[in-house]
């Protein structure tokens, strides 16, 4: 059974990639797996196993999402996870880049940033799931 994972989640970055392919690596050792039966599994070369297990990778591929699979990895997690952290990041650096240092300013910030938390609560549709409408 193939799983099924969103093409706009496909995209990683080289740190979830590396730790994806540590996580594979990690599996096939404690398995006692070869790297032939990896290359079996995912339908690919010994090359593209190699660059696979040394996270050489940018686009979660077939082949990687089979060898997850396999290896029972959760990567839809990690590239979640890895998404949200980047998200953070460029949150955190337009936060600088915009803030000028005083604490005035800073308050005046985290009141923006809460009454936009506010307005966007208060003006999500009714009756979406969760609602209880």
């Amino acid at each position: 059974m193939r799983i099924q994972f969103p093409e706009s989640s496909r995209r990683c970055s080289t740190a979830a990639a590396e730790a994806i392919g540590r996580k594979i690596e990690q599996w096939r050792i404690r398995s006692g797996c070869s790297r032939a039966s990896l290359e079996t599994i995912a339908g690919v070369s010994q090359e593209q196993v190699s660059r696979i297990l040394g996270g050489k990778f940018r686009v979660v591929g077939d082949s990687v999402l089979q060898l997850c699979q396999h290896a029972g990895i959760d990567i839809e997690r990690l590239v979640a996870t890895d998404q949200r952290d980047t998200v953070r990041v460029r949150l955190v650096a337009e936060l600088d880049r915009c803030w000028d240092g005083s604490r005035s300013h800073a308050d005046l910030l985290i009141e923006q940033l809460r009454l936009t938390a506010k307005l966007r609560r208060q003006t999500k549709p009714r009756g979406t799931a969760g609602s209880g409408g």
